[in-house]
């Protein structure tokens, strides 16, 4: 019984650790296409800067504390690492925050101006001037990148080891015991679990 209870703890963290997974390879093919975009000097602005946003909230989720696993900046202050990496996940994670949460943020600007005649004793108008940080440059991108692939190796290997830990316990449980916490089947979700809390 105490190995079954083993079992289903570990099995919840090996489907959490490969829904992280699943999150930094995509936040990577993500920053990798924004990547070939830009080098290949394309300018549409709204491609760029939804791939751009969808790199940063994804790679957030894999380290948001909820129901499921997460993973601790800790991973950041491996003294085998170079530079600032923990400083640099603090940017990238706190840059995403600009990006959904915060409606007023240094990298929105708005400026206002006065048309004036020629002489500049009259107004003609108002002018309205805006700068938005839409993305990174390539530089600051390509930084992110190395940052998620750590991420996704220590990830990595924390599911292999409790891949193991699983592979081991569960030879130890009769096959029928099993079947009822290891299963291949997938519930599809309806419009109704959209506001559903999660498991």
């Amino acid at each position: 019984m105490q190995n079954l209870i083993k079992i289903k703890e570990e099995v919840k963290k090996l489907r959490d650790l490969t829904l992280i997974l699943n999150d930094l390879l995509f936040t990577i093919d993500t920053l990798k296409r924004l990547l070939e975009l830009l080098k290949n000097k394309c300018n549409d602005r709204v491609i760029l800067e939804s791939l751009w946003t969808t790199a940063l909230i994804i790679y957030y989720r894999c380290f948001k504390h909820g129901k499921r696993e997460y993973i601790s900046a800790d991973i950041f202050k491996d003294k085998n690492l170079k530079g600032d990496p923990l400083g640099c996940h603090n940017y990238y994670f706190n840059m995403r925050s600009k990006h959904i949460a915060h409606s007023i943020n240094p990298f929105e600007q708005i400026r206002l101006g006065l048309i004036l005649t020629k002489d500049k004793k009259e107004i003609r108008g108002i002018e309205i001037f805006s700068c938005k940080l839409s993305y990174l440059g390539i530089e600051g991108i390509e930084t992110f990148l190395r940052l998620v692939i750590i991420a996704k190796k220590s990830i990595c290997k924390k599911a292999k080891d409790s891949q193991d830990k699983l592979l081991q316990l569960s030879k130890r449980i009769p096959l029928k015991k099993l079947n009822e916490v290891i299963r291949l089947e997938i519930e599809i979700p309806g419009p109704n679990d959209v506001v559903k809390e999660s498991k």
